[in-house]
């Protein structure tokens, strides 16, 4: 009996797919092996066999994957080193036309803003929706990771050489337009557009969500980083899951860094701002406990918090000495270990509520 779920096209897609993504294929080599393979498929399906049994039958037939993998290797030596190529160009591309565009895009926003609206109230709260904003996108993009590099992954195969020169296509549209540019606008995104909106929007609510802005790229690429080897979509789960000393680190860094500018957020006393310090710490001390076992967490944690306590600490012994401050061990280092067991504690009841099992 025939199965009703098998797909034949997209079995002899993903097939050739995989033969693909290994060798050397040129288009014409495609649909010569696809032509080849379906007729194999059709002749053994007049046979009286099912779609999938010919399917497995004329794909063994075809030969092993890695057997035609270095076939056309050899065929055509010169498609690995093509795609090489546009790679290179392509990510040198793709992180110019990145930060070009941040630079053009946010640089405009802030010069309109300051034409129309000056430095008031409004103008704060337009920047700091924008900066806002932005964060939301870059988290959306990393979320698409697996289908934008698909995406890219596909074009490079069926024509290097066009997705090549369409990635150039941002550079030169910023090089033939910045000259037709307001003078102000250009000295803005010239120099430096956010030293601009810190500058001329002089307020802690503008300042805190730039700071957000900035730290979601970061997060961004810390999180594409330690999932490279993950094929499949990023996750909390698959970020925080058993991570590596090298990511408690990085996040430990990023965690410290994203806190203490929340001392820019407007308090009438010193420990309103460390309690929002230590919420931070907190939310990142659920994440790292609640995807991992309860014999594990403590040890992430310790590692994780590492490089915020002592840097904490040092500032604090910093401050004394300069000018007897003593708020930063009063206040700012209590607050990270409080946030810390918070952070533990809520994640172990929720490990517990929800039934997740200890997996060391």
């Amino acid at each position: 009996m025939e199965s009703t779920k098998f797909n034949l096209r997209e079995s002899v897609d993903n097939y050739i797919s995989l033969i693909q993504n290994q060798g050397a294929l040129t288009g014409s080599d495609v649909r010569e092996l696809t032509d080849h393979l379906l007729d194999a498929i059709e002749e053994l399906h007049k046979h009286g066999l099912s779609e999938e049994e010919a399917f497995v039958i004329a794909a063994k037939r075809l030969g092993n994957e890695e057997v035609l993998t270095q076939e056309y290797a050899k065929v055509n030596p010169s498609v690995n080193t093509n795609k090489v190529w546009a790679y290179l160009f392509l990510g040198y591309n793709l992180l110019y036309m990145f930060f070009a565009l941040i630079f053009a895009s946010f640089g405009g926003f802030y010069f309109l803003i300051f034409e129309n609206f000056g430095t008031s109230s409004v103008s704060v709260g337009l920047i700091a929706t924008m900066h806002l904003l932005f964060s939301c996108l870059i988290l959306f993009l990393v979320s698409k990771k697996t289908l934008i590099s698909s995406f890219i992954d596909r074009q490079v195969r069926i024509n290097p050489m066009r997705i090549v020169i369409i990635s150039f296509v941002p550079q030169i549209a910023l090089f033939v337009l910045t000259p037709l540019l307001p003078i102000t606008f250009r000295a803005i995104i010239s120099v430096d557009p956010f030293n601009y909106a810190l500058r001329e929007f002089r307020g802690s609510i503008v300042e805190f969500t730039f700071y957000i802005a900035v730290f979601s790229i970061l997060g961004g690429i810390l999180s594409l980083i330690f999932s490279i080897s993950n094929s499949g979509k990023i996750t909390l789960k698959s970020l925080f899951e058993k991570p590596s000393i090298l990511f408690l680190v990085s996040f430990g860094i990023l965690v410290e860094l994203f806190s203490t500018s929340s001392r820019t957020i407007p308090a009438l006393y010193v420990w309103q701002n460390a309690v929002v310090f230590g919420l931070i710490y907190a939310a990142a001390a659920y994440l790292i406990t609640i995807y991992n076992a309860s014999t594990n967490a403590p040890k992430y944690l310790v590692i994780f918090a590492l490089f915020g306590f002592v840097t904490e600490l040092l500032l604090g012994f910093n401050k004394i000495v300069e000018n007897g401050n003593y708020y930063n061990n009063m206040f700012f280092c209590p607050a990270l270990l409080s946030g810390l067991v918070l952070g533990w504690w809520i994640g172990t009841v929720h490990r517990k509520t929800k039934l997740i099992p200890d997996q060391t």
